[in-house]
């Protein structure tokens, strides 16, 4: 038997990845708690696993985990629940958790806003063994590979957690079947590295990503950084956004401007969005950026919508109100 936990868009290639196995059973959360604001949304996990007859317990609490249930081997991908060190120890063959990054790099919920921050050259997906702590346990496997530089978060990881979906039934049937022997018996070849035994992490080279917060999109007027990105001049480190610092992980003090908008917008999309407070008819109102590029490493903003307005592009919105940024 098979106990995933996920409940996420981003769950859904792993669990049909292994509903190839002969017995798999969805644990998830209750609706309530998916949504960013006040309304229900459908748990995508449970409503694949009702469509296609597979069982499903959906827990506020782990404490109510099933004790029927049999706990041979565990798998996880985008939970939104910490497991806690004693279920863990319940699995005999323990919990593999599919995380999309290179770890122990970009630990933490929001690994793709630290791979765009930093504009890295390779990213990639890891799958480890859980423990007590976060994305701390040992490699399973790993797979490395390119993605294009102007892909947003979204983007970022519906294209990693597809690529564990093609992977994910062959790499828990390889990892389970050398398990039960002791050693790696397994001829399953697969597409990227594999290691058995586990392999302990260089914890020395982590670093952490935020849960994000629908403030960390502010562009304080007070930063001027949005000026300075239109008028192609350098900012200071200290003078970005505090998500930007958080992720950061060269050694510049001095950054151009319009990287760090461009690479802010497409990190944060499409939640929480970057966004400013502009004057608008002696009004302060919101004002949400929705679509930067570089162009001749200048920015360009082209798409953008006013506070309960509809998107326009930003070069119609500046001829209609005189807007200076």
């Amino acid at each position: 038997m098979i106990i995933f936990f996920g409940s996420s868009i981003f769950s859904l290639p792993v669990l049909k990845s292994l509903s190839k196995f002969d017995e798999v059973v969805l644990v998830t959360i209750p609706d309530r708690h998916i949504a960013h604001n006040q309304e229900l949304t459908p748990n995508p996990a449970a409503q694949f696993a009702q469509d296609n007859k597979i069982t499903v317990y959906k827990l506020d609490n782990l404490k109510d985990f099933p004790q029927s249930l049999k706990t041979e081997i565990g798998v996880c991908a985008v939970f939104g629940k910490i497991i806690p060190e004693s279920l863990i120890a319940q699995f005999k063959h323990g919990i593999v958790n599919f995380h999309p990054s290179l770890l122990p790099k970009y630990r933490g919920p929001s690994p793709a806003i630290g791979t765009i921050i930093n504009n890295d050259e390779y990213t990639g997906y890891s799958a480890i063994l859980m423990d007590k702590k976060v994305d701390h346990g040992p490699l399973i496997f790993q797979k490395k590979l390119k993605l294009s530089p102007e892909l947003n978060s979204q983007q970022h990881y519906q294209k990693l957690f597809s690529l564990m979906g093609e992977n994910a039934h062959e790499i828990i049937k390889k990892y389970l079947s050398d398990s039960k022997a002791g050693k790696e018996i397994n001829n399953i070849k697969l597409d990227g590295d594999y290691f058995y035994p586990p392999r302990k992490q260089d914890h020395s080279k982590a670093s952490w990503t935020p849960l994000l917060k629908r403030d960390d999109g502010y562009l304080s007027p007070n930063l001027n950084l949005l000026g300075k990105a239109l008028k192609n001049e350098s900012i200071n480190i200290k003078n970005t956004p505090e998500v930007f610092m958080k992720c950061f992980s060269q050694n510049e003090v001095e950054l151009p401007a319009p990287y760090v908008v461009h690479k802010l917008n497409l990190a944060l999309s499409p939640w929480p969005g970057i966004w400013t407070i502009v004057k608008i008819n002696d009004k302060n109102v919101r004002l949400k950026i929705l679509e930067t590029a570089i162009e001749d490493n200048k920015l360009i903003i082209k798409k953008v919508q006013l506070e309960g307005k509809k998107p326009v592009e930003f070069k119609q919105l500046q001829e209609a109100y005189a807007l200076a940024l």
